[in-house]
């Protein structure tokens, strides 16, 4: 899963003190074996048992910690939002890998001033679909060396996909279907934004581009699963 590549990548690295969280000593200590049989430099990292129910405050282990990166999802579902909490009034640093807009739209708007004030920086959705078009599109405007200020227009796709759903993108679609919001979200392509000026919203459709689109060189361009992720990221 996503959080044993995650490990496996933070052990590899020197002089590094970190920890290992979850929510069962069994699981966690197998994660542990795997890291140090694998070796690396930092590969023998703390185990901390700690399960996001309300019945633990999370903020006597976070406060420990530089920075909290998660996979633990869906995070609507399994106490994601009191890791943001913590975080946010503590001052420590957070990432994670949530698919759910509507559970990031609350976060936004319940602790980016905690945050701003604690000075902890709270990213949301740091793994695959935001590495695709939000990092691709930054390489891509850093490209054309534009003047600061100029409008630019960036189409996005991919061209080859080797993975597959996961059960945490099963599970993640399971909770966005059962999940209580407000519906006009689902339409809002700056839903991630709130309070964005009018003269910046330029966008009228989640996706930002129509489907199907032939393109010049490359041929049909379709839909994706992680297309409206992605365009709601690159807009925040």
């Amino acid at each position: 899963c996503v959080g044993h590549f995650a490990a496996a990548h933070l052990a590899q690295q020197p002089d590094l003190k970190w920890a290992i969280a979850g929510r069962t000593l069994e699981h966690l200590q197998a994660v542990a074996a795997d890291l140090a049989k694998a070796g690396g430099k930092s590969s023998k990292p703390e185990i901390i048992v700690a399960a996001l129910d309300n019945k633990s405050d999370p903020k006597t282990w976070v406060r420990r910690a530089k920075a909290v990166i998660t996979a633990a999802g869906p995070f609507s579902v399994h106490g994601g939002e009191l890791l943001v909490q913590a975080c946010a009034e503590s001052g420590v640093h957070y990432s994670d890998t949530s698919d759910e807009f509507y559970w990031q739209r609350w976060m936004i708007d319940h602790y980016d001033a905690a945050a701003k004030q604690s000075g902890a920086k709270v990213l949301l959705s740091t793994g695959f679909c935001v590495l695709a078009g939000d990092l691709g599109s930054q390489l891509a405007m850093a490209s054309l060396a534009a003047p600061q200020g100029t409008q630019v227009a960036i189409d996005a796709w991919l061209e080859t996909y080797n993975g597959g759903l996961s059960e945490g993108v099963i599970n993640t679609g399971r909770a966005i279907v059962n999940a209580s919001y407000p519906k006009e979200w689902d339409k809002d392509p700056y839903v991630l934004v709130p309070g964005v000026p009018d003269g910046l919203r330029v966008d009228t459709t989640v996706e930002g581009m129509s489907y199907p689109k032939w393109v010049k060189g490359e041929g049909l361009v379709v839909s994706n699963l992680f297309g409206p992720y992605d365009a709601r990221l690159l807009r925040r």
